[in-house]
């Protein structure tokens, strides 16, 4: 493969093995460490020797020993991460610094030294609901490929949507698969925006690689979809995504009316020069400028930039916050959103909530009940006030979701 492909501008790096597919997965079971790369001394061995074979057939390009899971001797120290924010973006932000803060523990054994090795986070991805007509009218009905175990005990698989979507309150929520789609892909990029600002503002992360580029068979995690049609946010996407990054971060999400709150901006600048211009901002009760220095390749905070006005907390709704770099000739911008909400009276209102949910309530002073006829209806004008990075159970990769009732 290196002889055959050594020459070919579009190859960066040799992954030898992703996930330990091809290492003995195949042949023992998924949850069995005593077999796999973790605790077998032969496979160390083995993928220690692969990747010194590697480096020396091609000395020009950097080696991967096993994509996203135990490392052995590696130039990168990647993990593929999922997570989906805002629901587990506080779990997203710890995870991040453990990963920085002991990179040894991704290490089966460090024949290679963990700390010479980049940070990457080589998968991550939300998945949203695709076009499910459109798929239909390419193919005159369900593609083949609708009905295809992954994995001998099957994981997922799309065959049978219709018969799973009836069985939610879903065709009571949304007009059609159209409007769930949209829906749907809205979710997909609040959350991409959520993980990729928090990884491009820390400093112990070298990159990322989006899962993926395009939806799959059994992923639908694409900025375009199957068909390779840019789905409803592809356009938004370079807000993220782009070499300049301003990213917004209020003190909170949720404020009580009248309530100030002061907002931290990162500008991150992954270019090699430095970059001096204007800070700019408005949305937030008030509007105001500021010159700002941002050195290249890097992360700046400035702390406290502005404060969200008591003014914009007049009436309960959500609000705007938008910030805007204009340096070297370039414009930047990105927003964020505020809610404002009418406080709970804890002692008059019990919310019936289940774990991990009530777990989140709780720790908001939010009265929770696991009976349902202890619960109190809200009034019209009366929230629940949650932090909007609130955790909950992470979501596993998916393509068509299996959605269940309730």
């Amino acid at each position: 493969m290196i002889d055959r492909d050594y020459n070919s501008p579009s190859v960066v790096i040799w992954s030898l093995y992703n996930e330990e597919w091809g290492i003995g997965l195949d042949q023992v079971d998924y949850s069995d460490h005593e077999g796999r790369l973790w605790n077998d001394e032969e496979k160390q061995n083995y993928l220690t020797e692969l990747f010194h074979e590697t480096t020396e057939l091609d000395p020009t390009r950097l080696v991967c020993d096993n994509s996203g899971w135990a490392h052995v001797a590696t130039d990168l120290n990647d993990y593929h991460e999922y997570f989906v924010s805002p629901d587990r973006h506080a779990a997203w932000k710890d995870d991040l610094d453990d990963i920085v803060s002991n990179p040894g523990d991704n290490y089966a054994v460090e024949n290679t030294p963990a700390e010479d090795a980049p940070i990457l986070i080589s998968e991550f991805g939300t998945w949203g609901f695709p076009d499910l007509p459109k798929l239909r009218d390419h193919y005159g009905g369900d593609p083949t490929w609708f009905s295809h175990d992954f994995l001998e005990d099957p994981l997922k698989r799309p065959e049978g949507v219709d018969e799973r979507y009836e069985r939610t309150n879903l065709p009571d929520v949304f007009d059609d698969y159209a409007d769930l789609a949209e829906v749907w892909q809205a979710r997909e990029s609040d959350s991409l925006k959520g993980i990729i600002e928090e990884m491009r503002t820390h400093e112990g992360i070298a990159g990322y690689v989006l899962t993926e580029f395009s939806d799959i068979e059994w992923e639908f995690n694409g900025i375009l979809d199957y068909l390779r049609d840019a789905k409803s946010f592809a356009s938004d996407f370079a807000t993220v995504n782009g070499e300049q990054l301003v990213a917004i971060e209020p003190e909170r999400h949720v404020v009580a009316p009248g309530e100030a709150v002061s907002v931290d901006v990162h500008v991150v600048n992954d270019t090699t020069d430095a970059l001096d211009g204007v800070l700019s901002w408005t949305g937030a009760g008030e509007d105001g400028s500021r010159p700002v220095s941002v050195d290249g390749f890097g992360a700046t905070t400035f702390e406290s930039v502005l404060t969200v006005a008591p003014s914009i907390g007049a009436e309960a709704g959500t609000y705007s916050v938008e910030v805007t770099l204009d340096a070297a000739g370039q414009t930047v911008s990105n927003s964020e959103p505020i809610a404002v909400v009418d406080p709970v009276d804890s002692d008059e209102k019990a919310v019936y909530s289940t774990a991990p949910i009530a777990d989140s309530l709780d720790a908001n002073d939010v009265t929770v009940t696991g009976d349902l006829a202890d619960a109190t209806s809200p009034s019209s004008r009366t929230s629940t006030t949650t932090s909007r990075r609130s955790s909950s159970e992470e979501t596993p990769r998916s393509s068509f979701p299996t959605p269940t009732a309730g």
